[in-house]
């Protein structure tokens, strides 16, 4: 899953679905990463497009559908869109409730 594993517990990393948003780095990107993870401590996480449908097992075209249609919010940096850990998880949570509405539960 490029580098996402499945845990069963949060960490200071942060998961979403029960699963690890750390991705792999090289040993210089990583103690690059250490330092800015430090330094802002429990700031609100944005993963990649690719991230967002590897999570949710889907094409990052379904990801990108869903931002334009507005069912999930994204955004640009540069040419690259990010979603924020808490939205999709906000939208994961909206489409369960709905599924369990829709079956009567």
């Amino acid at each position: 899953m490029n580098g996402m594993t499945a845990s069963s517990t949060t960490s200071d990393r942060g998961t979403v679905l029960g699963r690890s948003t750390e991705t792999g780095h090289s040993s210089r990107n990583k103690a690059f990463g250490s330092n800015i993870t430090s330094m802002i401590g429990c700031a609100p996480k944005a993963i990649s497009k690719k991230a967002a449908a590897e999570l949710l097992t889907v094409s990052e075209k379904t990801i990108e559908r869903l931002i334009n249609r507005g069912e999930l919010p994204g955004f640009r940096v540069g040419w690259k869109w990010r979603i924020m850990l808490a939205d999709l998880e906000a939208y994961v949570a909206r489409q369960q409730a709905s599924e369990r509405r829709r079956i009567g539960k």
